[in-house]
Order: C-alpha cells, then sequence, then structure tokens
C-alpha cells in the first residue's frame, strides 16, 4: 500500500484516521541550486526522505504514517533572482501550514461523520 496521501482514495484514508497513524508534510522549494541541478532538488529530497520515512514507522512500529503531498514553494530570499525561482512570503506559508494542520485534525474530529452504505 502506498503512503501517499494523494494516491489513496478517500476512503482508504478515512479507514487509516481510525487507528494510530501520524502524517509528514513535506516542505521543499522551487529555486536554483546551481547550473548543474533542477529546480526541485529540495522539493524532490524531502519528498524522497517523507515517504522512506513514513515505510519505516509503518513498518517497524505499527502506526501508519501518511505523506501529504509536498509543498513546494517556501521564502526564496537571494535565490529570487534566478530565472524559475518560485517563491512565497514567509507569512504566506505560515498561514498555509496552519490552515494545512486545521484540515487534517479537523478531518480525524469529524471521521466519524461520514458513513458509506
Amino acid at each position: 500500500m502506498t503512503v501517499r496521501l494523494d494516491e489513496m482514495s478517500w476512503l482508504d484514508v478515512k479507514e487509516i484516521l481510525t487507528k494510530p497513524h501520524a502524517v509528514i508534510l513535506p516542505i521543499g522549494s522551487t529555486e536554483e541550486h546551481g547550473a548543474h541541478l533542477p529546480l526541485n532538488v529540495d522539493s524532490a529530497s524531502v519528498t524522497y526522505t517523507a515517504e522512506a520515512s513514513a515505510k519505516k514507522v509503518t513498518d517497524e512500529h505499527g502506526v501508519t504514517a501518511l505523506v501529504a503531498p509536498t509543498i513546494h514553494y517556501t521564502d526564496v530570499g537571494p535565490h529570487k533572482k534566478f530565472p524559475g525561482t518560485i517563491g512565497i512570503k514567509i507569512e504566506t506559508l505560515i498561514q498555509t501550514l496552519v490552515e494545512i494542520i486545521e484540515a487534517f485534525v479537523d478531518q480525524v474530529k469529524n471521521n466519524h461523520l461520514i458513513s458509506v452504505g
């Protein structure tokens, strides 16, 4: 079974939310890393690490760990002068994180409200 939330159906997620679980939210960036690397190095690395960690936790500790979709935008500061670099203000990132975390908490609280059948 996949650990990636965006590859699951809502029924898969509903089942996981009824048991002990954790959610990993990878945060990367879209910014330059020199002429020899792609703009997604941070996002690709953190996504890979999150997926490997989730599989390890799930396999070794019996707690299902989900990997939420990666956030690809952060404050890029001095990198913004390079073509292809895309950033957001730190305040925007913080608000985005707050809203994503609240959405996960609300889903756990309200999981019992949706029935199938």
